[in-house]
């Protein structure tokens, strides 16, 4: 939507460069915060006009990947197409396991499917599934159960129609191509 979006990519994009990935001309600018960095958490990158994408902060944001929540302006409506990596096949090796960074504070996480099932656009905006314990059917993820490795207080994501955060309770659903602020405290 036009306007500041709180996104994320499910899977790593086949070419991660930030001109790749968003190459929407109605992108003006990328924002990620990396909390990990406490002296320097903002990664920015913006362009102007038909421009390529460049980064006023160091480190700088050159790069789009999974586990990373983006917020993203643009002025238009369009959808931006990303190719994503997909399913494995058979006799293919399993994707390794994506691991977010997290540092104690405030964190911009994105939603990543660890099974590359849930990336093509009819997933966007539907809930993340993952295998229950005997691998029988698939189940609903929750913030709760997103966060559960990690002391975390609250989260919220940002609905950029009506403007306005949304607290996510532990029981709410993770949604594809959502980005959420979390409250990381330290650990034990």
């Amino acid at each position: 939507f036009a306007g500041w979006n709180s996104v994320s990519v499910p899977s790593s994009p086949i070419d991660t460069d930030v001109n790749t990935v968003l190459s929407n001309t109605g992108i003006k600018q990328v924002v990620a915060y990396d909390a990990t960095t406490p002296s320097q958490p903002w990664r920015i990158a913006s362009k102007v006009d038909a421009a390529a994408f460049t980064s006023g902060t160091d480190p700088g944001l050159t790069t789009i990947t999974a586990g990373t929540g983006y917020w993203i302006e643009t002025s238009n409506f369009e959808d931006q197409k990303v190719a994503l990596e997909g399913p494995t096949g058979p006799g293919d090796a399993r994707p390794g396991l994506t691991t977010i960074a997290t540092g104690n504070g405030w964190n911009l996480v994105g939603v990543v499917d660890q099974s590359r099932q849930q990336t093509e656009k009819a997933n966007k905006g539907t809930t993340l599934t993952r295998p229950n314990s005997d691998g029988s059917a698939d189940v609903a993820v929750t913030y709760g159960s997103y966060l559960a490795t990690v002391n975390n207080g609250r989260a919220y994501t940002f609905d950029t129609v009506k403007s306005e955060f949304f607290e996510q309770t532990s029981t709410d659903n993770v949604s594809i191509g959502s980005g959420a602020w979390a409250f990381i405290s330290p650990q034990t």
